[in-house]
């Protein structure tokens, strides 16, 4: 197993897309790593960070937490480190959004990297604006009170699908979100970095007429060229 240190894997995963992340995540026996059906409301739309995690349940009444500083969606917002992406399970409520531009402002203020929920936010023509990304399922005017209630933080969560544990690598672009479990990161960023030149190299090789039946997925014999392609482009 690799030892390369965390703001290597980081860099790394940087590097690398969502889409093969996900492909190589499948590799290693993992299949459902992708968080699908959400989309980038923010600026920005690129992020890389360590998971924290927060989960609502629908509303009910006695699991109202009695008092803010004992509230999990408050104790998340206020415990949440630098690098780190929070991570909500809302089980893709649209009626209700699970927070809004003031509490995000406070993640942004601790230097969350980036916010995901698999469910609604409030206030989005302000998140808009926002300079870290913010993907969600959609935006809703009413608070979270009105159809859900926060009940842990830091647990593992179920996300668009996905298993997140606190502490997974989220990788966030222009394709959408990709959970990489902790144990693997490095490994997979190492193979992240090579498989998206080796497609520039096959995409070079389709462009140039190369058929798709010959070149893609790649061969053994396929790949004889891309040694002396990367160097030639100053990669190897």
């Amino acid at each position: 197993m690799s030892t390369i240190a965390a703001h290597q894997i980081r860099d790394l995963l940087a590097t690398t897309s969502t889409p093969t992340l996900t492909y190589l995540l499948e590799g290693h026996g993992y299949r459902n790593t992708y968080l699908g059906g959400l989309h980038p409301l923010g600026r920005a739309e690129r992020a890389v960070g360590r998971a924290r995690t927060l989960r609502y349940t629908p509303h009910r009444p006695d699991l109202i937490p009695p008092e803010l500083a004992r509230n999990p969606q408050r104790l998340a917002i206020e415990s949440i480190q630098q690098n780190e992406i929070l991570v909500v399970e809302a089980g893709s409520e649209l009626g209700a959004g699970v927070l809004g531009d003031v509490l995000l402002s406070r993640l942004v203020t601790r230097n969350a990297v980036a916010f995901v929920v698999d469910g609604a936010v409030r206030d989005g023509g302000a998140i808009r604006d926002f300079e870290i990304p913010v993907f969600a399922r959609g935006v809703h005017g009413a608070a979270h009170m009105r159809e859900l209630v926060p009940v842990e933080h830091d647990g593992t969560i179920r996300c668009s699908g996905c298993t997140v544990v606190p502490g997974d690598w989220i990788v966030c672009d222009e394709h959408g979100v990709t959970a990489v479990p902790a144990a693997l990161a490095a490994e997979v960023a190492a193979e992240g970095a090579k498989s998206d030149v080796q497609e520039d190299y096959i995409r070079e090789l389709i462009e140039g007429g190369a058929s798709t039946i010959d070149v893609y997925p790649p061969d053994k014999t396929t790949l004889e060229g891309f040694p002396e392609w990367q160097s030639r482009r100053g990669l190897s």
